[in-house]
């Protein structure tokens, strides 16, 4: 009696559930996800990508499944700010948007980005006729601060009103290994450009090998804008955030300056207020990352119209091996007897180098005022510049000479 009972309450409890079962299959089908989802529709994004970065990722699996691609038209700035794990493209790209007020339009090739229009509308109302324009002249110098002291000049650049002077002299025979030069130059800032003369004195400190014009750029900014002249190159560091995602991060080196002039008029005279970043940069591959090496100056200045200023103390110095010793015996082979670790050592030997930053300031007349005025040819404007060197040329050479070599 008691196995005929243990039998029947098993079977009891195998049909209880076999009826069950058909309900549970059914809740699982309704916890299933609705659409499958595959594997390389899914993305995961950083919540430190920029928007640049964040839309390429999107349109590379957009361009994959459906043929579009994602245009920015308005190039929006700054991070996401989200984390995004697993989700699916067209889902993390409308999560990103709406988080930050944004939209689309789908067209038949590409998904266009919209909204934000705001932050850009209030920039172009601010432009009219009467909107200014400063031209920015600069001069990079780069100077041999060994190669100075040697020679035994003392220079310096003055800021004195309208005029840049810069003097030199020679400071004793008994001091210096070789004899350069000795005077004074002096220039006016009422021609456009840098004038003739400061860079006569600065093409004489290159001839000698006291240093050397990196780059004379010339801009002309909108008042309130920045504007940038860079001569060096760009370079990219690959980085992987934590997705899994390869980066690019780029980097500027070289000769940079950012300037932001805002001119003003007040009581008849008119003034620029200039806000500069002068930077001098280089890029060492190291064994675990890139090193840059930087040298860079922030300064804000007031400059009547057609006035100079000057950034200076930019230092760096680069090394190099040079061989020191006796005359011959310090480069003989090794296999001489030996003579040349005799004779000779190896020393390296440090350059220390100033870049020199020279800049001029001027307000360019109004739009209203130069549409007047019927504009001039590439060769007009070409024959114009060229008759105003003829006569600062003139001008000079008739003038006693104010920089002299071999005195």
């Amino acid at each position: 009696m008691i196995n005929l009972g243990n039998t029947v309450m098993r079977h009891g409890k195998l049909i209880l559930l076999l009826a069950l079962l058909p309900a549970a299959l059914g809740l699982a089908q309704n916890r299933l996800p609705q659409d499958y989802v595959a594997a390389d529709e899914l993305v995961t994004l950083s919540s430190d990508m920029t928007f640049d970065q964040a839309f390429m990722v999107l349109s590379k699996v957009s361009y994959a499944k459906e043929g579009r691609t994602i245009i920015d038209p308005l190039k929006h700035q700054g991070r996401i700010e989200l984390d995004i794990v697993n989700l699916p493209w067209r889902k993390a790209f409308e999560v990103i948007l709406k988080a930050h007020r944004l939209g689309y339009v789908a067209h038949e090739k590409f998904f266009e980005v919209t909204g934000g229009a705001e932050n850009v509308a209030p920039d172009k109302q601010e432009i009219s006729l009467l909107t200014r324009e400063v031209r920015i002249d600069a001069i990079f110098f780069e100077a041999d601060r060994r190669a100075l002291s040697e020679a035994g000049v003392d220079w310096s650049v003055l800021r004195l009103g309208n005029e840049l002077s810069a003097g030199l002299e020679v400071n004793g025979a008994t001091q210096v290994t070789e004899e350069i030069f000795q005077g004074d130059v002096n220039y006016s800032t009422t021609q456009n450009g840098i004038d003739y003369n400061i860079t006569a004195l600065l093409k004489a400190f290159e001839s000698q090998n006291l240093g050397r014009i990196l780059a004379q750029p010339q801009v002309v900014v909108v008042s309130g804008r920045e504007g940038r002249v860079q001569v060096g190159q760009d370079f990219s560091i690959k980085t992987r955030d934590f997705a899994g995602n390869v980066l690019d991060n780029f980097f500027s080196t070289g000769t940079i300056l950012t300037v932001t002039p805002v001119a003003f008029s007040e009581n008849g005279v008119n003034f620029v207020h200039l806000s500069l970043h002068a930077e001098r940069s280089s890029a060492q591959p190291g064994a675990v990352s890139t090193i840059i090496n930087k040298s860079q100056a922030n300064t804000q200045v007031l400059l009547v119209d057609g006035e100079s200023t000057m950034v200076g103390g930019l230092l760096s110095r680069d090394y190099k091996m040079v061989r020191k010793g006796v005359p011959f015996l310090k480069d003989l082979p090794w296999y001489v007897l030996g003579l040349r670790y005799v004779f000779g050592y190896n020393l390296s030997d440090g350059v220390d180098r100033e870049l020199i930053v020279i800049l001029k300031a001027q307000i360019l007349p109004e739009l209203k005022a130069r549409a007047t005025t019927p504009g001039k040819s590439l060769n007009e404007l070409f024959e114009q510049r060229q008759n105003e060197t003829h006569r600062e040329l003139n001008r000079n050479w008739e003038a006693e000479p104010e920089v002299k070599f071999g005195e």
